[in-house]
């Protein structure tokens, strides 16, 4: 096992099993090589952190915005939580030069950000289960709230992306078009289409308008793969 002891003083934790640290580093492409077929990969650990990361992120933002309402806070959750926010914080924690990998270098940029940024999850995962979740949301005090503001800033809203692209591409800005509300009147959840030209639409829900426009967008870009082009 390499000296993880330089990786933990940045981590600002070190851990009573440090296997499991280990196991975060471990990319499944390492299993492949001789003699690792028994190795265990850090997926489990990714999943295990993706939610770990995604209640730190929710609970700092609640206490953080205090007069934002659910739309806003989602839209805010989103920065933090994306696998380019984690990639970036990854390269903050220094966890490439001692990921266990075929080869980060030989990927694609996609790929290589997808690695690490799937190991930053499995770290907070990793810390989680050594030392509980106290010691995970430390770690996200100390690397992604000081990143916040560059984390919002890179991730541009949706709304603007599609209202650029369509402009670009057509000349001529989305339509969104409230289709259903249903709910309380207390708790109302919309559902919204989003319209460009002749593409097929994509549709969006959420607890005000400004959210179910925002994550049909979202949905839009995603299904037409807009951000990796």
């Amino acid at each position: 096992m390499s000296d993880l002891t330089p990786l933990q003083d940045r981590l600002g934790y070190r851990f009573r099993d440090e296997t499991l640290l280990q196991r975060a580093l471990t990319h499944g492409s390492f299993l492949a090589l001789p003699g690792q077929a028994d190795t265990r990969s850090n997926q489990r650990l990714e999943f295990l952190g993706d939610r770990v990361l995604g209640l730190a992120a929710a609970e700092w933002l609640f206490a953080e915005r205090g007069d934002a309402d659910e739309g806003d806070l989602t839209s805010a959750f989103h920065p933090l939580v994306r696998k380019e926010a984690c990639a970036h914080i990854a390269e903050k924690m220094g966890l490439e030069e001692h990921m266990r990998t075929g080869s980060i270098e030989s990927h694609g940029a996609k790929t290589r950000l997808s690695i690490l940024g799937d190991a930053c999850e499995a770290v907070l995962g990793a810390i989680y289960i050594d030392g509980g979740y106290d010691a995970a949301k430390g770690v996200f005090e100390r690397f992604w709230i000081p990143e916040a503001d560059h984390l919002f800033y890179t991730e541009k809203d949706a709304i603007v992306t599609l209202h650029e692209w369509a402009l670009k591409r057509f000349r001529k800005a989305p339509t969104y078009v409230t289709i259903d509300q249903s709910g309380e009147a207390h708790a109302p959840v919309f559902e919204v289409e989003v319209r460009i030209a002749d593409i097929q639409p994509a549709l969006g829900k959420g607890r005000s308008l400004k959210q179910a426009r925002r994550e049909a967008a979202e949905a839009f870009i995603k299904r037409e793969k807009l951000r990796e082009r």
